[in-house]
């Protein structure tokens, strides 16, 4: 590498040459300022700094873009070079697809056709890997077997390559196809649950979307347990956060999956972030978890999410080889202060205002309910709550703004059905007085108004600041999926984002009281 760079440095360093080149150029294009960038680079290298070598490699070759293309070809196969290195770097932050990218602009350079059998093996091999690894994590089949391709050229031509190293990463990468042909790609993580799951020592297998599972449950001690347990086994009944015994659990999955791909959650909260490993071994410890809490009977055990896992270890395998190792991953958001972040003044004068009740809200403390549930991927309590906050919530506005214009009693009548020609959609079809004549038989029935008249109504005393069909459209989002989830249905639906959006626009229903 260092002679390419030496000759780069020289070539730069002549400022008339390099005046020449510049002259007709664009005046934003630096030339000069390349060599400086390189020397930057040069100096990470030696230090170690891998963030700022990928810093650097990356603004340089951002400035060669701006090149003209005989100032390219000439300085070519030492950007062949250098942009291997910044794959390399690109593999260590496991950014696949960029790699992919990067090394197929790499092949198209002039100065490929010029670099020895060992340059263009490595650049092969890190492509063959690179399609390999955003395969298995993307689930694509024509990307594992364009790796495969290029795996068994670099085999054929083994003969060629005199680097011992690389000739073992070729060899490494063929038993990783080979296991995942043969659905031998598996991932493990091990962490630590709260409560105890009381289940057996020996490791249990199970099936979870058409995937093989083994889970293995070792129990310990907790470091606040209460009560001593030397020479017995010592639990508290009914212990639902586990002050006496906790779980470490071993969860082996047979498939692939990505440990460094992080996840954005749909929830209101400050830390949205998780890896995706962690959310994959949650949806199938909650599986687990469901049906040991029925075969117990031990009501009172919950489903995991990630707030309740600080941090895990684990590994993702392929036969023999190891692909990746997760040491003690930390996956919380940690928030420090220099003191006890106390409640404001203004915060605790609320507080001494609210202990004053006797009774809050239903419908704020149903939407933090509600919040909390989204949090835990408790989706469909998360559903029920949010729908309780804003019926509570448009009853009591309701009443309100419909009482200024009828009267507390007829507002009240109104909204709980009780018939009244004036508002009763019955007064199209009969005049008033025979209406009341069958209200008194009971002939007609206490009609409870629906959501949407009760808002058309409310509009007309008190116009909203947004139209009916932005209202209707709010209203319709915090009800998405309600029936569904009250009858008992199985859904298949994406239920995180229908819950955010519920939130959200109950959040922005309450803003039109304001």
């Amino acid at each position: 590498m260092s002679k390419y760079m030496d000759s780069l440095n020289a070539y730069l360093k002549k400022p008339n040459e390099t005046y020449l080149i510049c002259k007709g150029l664009v005046d934003h294009i630096d030339v000069q300022h390349i060599m400086e960038l390189t020397k930057e680079y040069e100096e990470t290298k030696e230090n170690g700094d891998l963030v700022n070598q990928k810093y650097y490699l990356e603004i340089i070759f951002s400035e060669v873009e701006k090149l003209s293309p005989e100032m390219k070809d000439k300085l070519s196969k030492a950007l062949c070079i250098l942009s291997l290195e910044l794959t390399i770097l690109l593999l260590n932050d496991h950014q696949y697809q960029d790699a992919i990218d990067r090394l197929e602009l790499t092949k198209n350079m002039s100065g490929y056709a010029n670099l020895e059998t060992i340059g263009k093996c490595s650049l092969n091999r890190l492509l063959s890997y690179s399609k390999l690894l955003l395969g298995l994590s993307d689930e694509s089949k024509d990307l594992i077997l364009e790796a495969k391709e290029l795996n068994q050229k670099l085999i054929k031509n083994a003969g060629k390559i005199t680097s011992g190293e690389l000739k073992k990463e070729i060899l490494d990468d063929k038993q990783i196809i080979e296991a995942w042909e043969k659905d031998n790609i598996k991932t493990t993580i091990e962490f630590e649950i709260p409560f105890p799951l009381i289940v057996t020592d020996e490791p249990i297998e199970f099936e979870y979307d058409d995937v093989k599972h083994i889970i293995e449950i070792e129990l310990f001690e907790s470091p606040v347990s209460p009560i001593p347990s030397k020479g017995c086994f010592a639990e508290i009944v009914e212990d639902k956060y586990g002050l006496a015994i906790r779980s470490k659990v071993k969860l082996t999955s047979f498939r692939y999956v990505n440990p460094y791909e992080i996840i954005e959650l749909k929830i209101l909260a400050q830390d949205k972030k998780t890896s995706k490993a962690i959310l994959e071994t949650i949806k199938v410890m909650n599986f687990f978890i469901e049906r040991y809490r029925v075969t117990t009977n031990n009501y009172w055990l919950e489903n995991i999410f990630h707030k309740m896992i600080p941090n895990y270890k684990g590994m993702v395998t392929a036969g023999n080889i190891k692909i990746h190792t997760i040491r003690n991953f930390h996956s919380q958001r940690i928030k420090i202060s220099l003191g006890n972040p106390w409640l404001s003044q203004e915060k605790l004068e609320e507080l001494m205002n609210n202990l004053k009740k006797d009774r809050l809200d239903l419908w704020n403390s149903l939407l933090l309910d509600a919040k909390d549930y989204l949090l835990r991927r408790n989706y469909k309590e998360a559903i029920y709550a949010i729908n309780g906050a804003f019926e509570n919530y448009l009853m009591l506005k309701a009443q309100e703004i419909l009482s200024e214009a009828w009267g507390n009693k007829n507002a009240m009548e109104y909204l709980d059905g009780i018939p009244d020609y004036k508002y009763h959609k019955l007064k199209n079809c009969m005049d008033e007085e025979t209406f009341n004549k069958a209200v008194k038989k009971d002939l007609i029935a206490p009609y409870v108004p629906s959501t949407y008249q009760i808002l058309k109504e409310c509009n007309i005393v008190r116009p909203f600041p947004i139209s009916r069909k932005k209202l209707n459209k709010l209203v319709d989002k915090i009800r998405k999926k309600r029936n569904e989830v009250m009858h008992g249905d199985n859904l298949n639906e994406d239920l995180e984002i229908i819950v955010f959006e519920a939130i959200k626009s109950f959040e922005d229903f309450v803003k039109l009281f304001d």
